[in-house]
């Protein structure tokens, strides 16, 4: 981010140029977007979060017909590139074994019995849904009582997401 690089259509471009049988799907800088937006989640998100390697290949597998032995590929380059998140990876799930938590930047802990994938999501998704949501719906809610804008005031928070009733 810092670099002005779009980690996710990094690895969909690395994808594509390793299985060039998709450009027929994904033939169009639209369809490309489209396709970052699913890799997004099923690769660069699904491994940070804990997915191994050949969950990751399976899935290109089953969905696209990518054969697993280039996606795993791919995603042993992705952890050769990105080994400060592999160390945290494994300081956290150090630290659950240790203590039987994961714990979030601000300090909120989770224990166990937790999943690999919950105690390597949970220090990431818990300052986005607790801290960064909450903290803003909450200053919005604020706004709408002082304002008497009701439209201000969110209805539900869903993980990272504020949602809202709008007038027409």
């Amino acid at each position: 981010i810092w670099e002005g690089r779009d980690v996710h259509m990094y690895w969909t471009q690395r994808i594509l140029e390793e299985y060039p049988k998709l450009r027929k799907i994904f033939n169009t800088e639209e369809k490309v977007k489209e396709f970052r937006g699913i890799n997004k989640t099923s690769f660069v998100f699904k491994s940070f979060y804990g997915a191994m390697t050949y969950s990751v290949a399976s899935w290109y597998n089953t969905v696209y017909g990518i054969p697993i032995d280039i996606i795993s590929e791919l995603h042993e380059e992705f952890w050769d590139t990105y080994t400060g998140v592999k160390k945290w990876q494994q300081n956290l799930l150090d630290l659950y074994k240790e203590f039987g938590y994961t714990e979030s930047l601000t300090g909120r802990r989770w224990y166990a019995p937790l999943s690999t994938n919950k105690i390597l999501n949970y220090p990431i998704q818990n300052i986005a849904s607790m801290d960064i949501c909450l903290c803003a719906g909450d200053r919005l809610s604020d706004h709408a009582y002082v304002t008497n804008q009701p439209r201000f005031q969110y209805n539900i928070n869903i993980h990272d997401s504020l949602d809202f009733y709008l007038p027409e």
